[in-house]
């Protein structure tokens, strides 16, 4: 019997984390899965990160594509995209929905509660077309249009209601989270359809569930806690920085077994440290590999016993590093930040967060989620 009840694919890990939080907020139980093979058996929700944001466009399209047939048979099949627009959009939707072999994929990427708004099909951060936000700056991923007229040529305007939806890729304008609801309630949950989009139409999928049960609650305590820093948006220094004093964070910049035993020393002094790269002159990617390459060394030494990473690319170099193939999700202690635990190796929480999401509070107020004991900066 197929208990499989959600089937998701995402191009990143925090996409692949917070589009399927929203479920296990609804009572269904969430797994996130690393490899493609083999997940129709899990019960629940399956959320698969295929890591295909840093390809190419045909690669990208062939690794979403094995995804979705992985995961095809679900009632609720899911596509995520970023909600300002960056990653291999349009050639991973037009995979998913052949691979799919469903008649129509449903484009709605707002995510209103975040400031994500699509009007005339264009996609707005907090009124302003994403193209010209500092989205538009990405090292790794910058977001180059916000029509989504222009990235789907063929795609056509749909009005929720105003007549049957047709087959192909449509557009769909949302503004707020009432508007997303009418949306999933005109269409219904048929299994015919691909839904595309960010955590804001997850959620309006995720409130029309009826889920079985509650999901176990899972202790998230840690006497050690590791922030990593790997995305290149300017929020998420900030974050750290109102975290931690500068004495507490380490640059990978010192070499890495300096900020090994830097970070040991830190955590068993303070219980808390910080790890970024500031490197001018290094690529995301090869950030994304060091400091993975550091956490594996701390981790072997049994210096943390929790995690938080932001950045998508560098929590995913971080578990490839580990080998951590399948994880938990636990909870989502903010939209767009989720709590993670590795289901192999040596279990741990790990609380992942988008880099443009939260407030300047933001790593401070999941410090003291994982560690209610800790004393970062006062926050004001």
């Amino acid at each position: 019997m197929n208990n499989l009840s959600v089937g998701i694919v995402a191009d990143d890990l925090t996409s692949a984390a917070d589009g399927a939080a929203p479920f296990r907020n609804a009572g269904l139980p969430v797994r996130i899965e690393l490899d493609v093979a083999e997940t129709t058996d899990r019960p629940g929700v399956v959320s698969i990160d295929t890591d295909s944001r840093r390809m190419v466009a045909a690669a990208a399209a062939v690794r979403t594509a094995v995804a979705v047939r992985s995961v095809r048979s679900a009632p609720i099949l899911y596509k995520t995209v970023d909600s300002t627009l960056r990653g291999n959009l349009n050639s991973e939707v037009t995979a998913a929905l052949s691979a799919s072999g469903r008649r129509t994929a449903v484009i709605a990427p707002a995510f209103p509660s975040e400031g994500r708004t699509t009007v005339g099909a264009v996609q707005l951060l907090w009124g302003v077309p994403v193209d010209k936000t500092s989205f538009a700056n990405d090292v790794s991923h910058p977001a180059r249009e916000s029509d989504l007229r222009v990235i789907f040529p063929t795609a056509v305007v749909w009005e929720p209601g105003a007549q049957p939806i047709p087959d192909g890729i449509v557009l769909v304008n949302a503004s707020t989270d009432a508007d997303l609801d009418t949306l999933v309630s005109q269409v219904g949950l048929m299994d015919d359809v691909l839904w595309v989009g960010s955590p804001g139409i997850a959620a309006g999928l995720a409130r029309a569930v009826t889920a079985p049960s509650t999901p176990h609650s899972v202790s998230l305590a840690a006497s050690r806690v590791l922030t990593v820093v790997g995305s290149q948006n300017p929020t998420s220094r900030s974050q750290l920085d109102r975290l931690l004093e500068p004495a507490q964070i380490v640059d990978a910049r010192v070499g890495t077994d300096h900020a090994i035993d830097a970070i040991q020393r830190q955590l068993a002094a303070d219980g808390i440290a910080g790890l970024v790269d500031r490197s001018p002159d290094i690529t995301p990617e090869e950030a994304s590999r060091r400091l993975a390459s550091i956490v594996n060394g701390v981790h072997a030494g049994e210096g943390f016993d929790a995690l938080i990473a932001t950045g998508g690319a560098t929590a995913r170099a971080i578990l490839d590093s580990l080998r951590t193939r399948t994880l938990e999700l636990v909870d989502e202690p903010e939209p767009g930040i989720v709590a993670l635990v590795t289901s192999d190796g040596s279990p741990f929480p790990l609380i992942v967060k988008a880099g443009g999401f939260g407030d300047n509070n933001a790593l401070a107020r999941l410090a003291t989620l994982l560690r209610p004991t800790s004393h970062p900066q006062e926050l004001s």
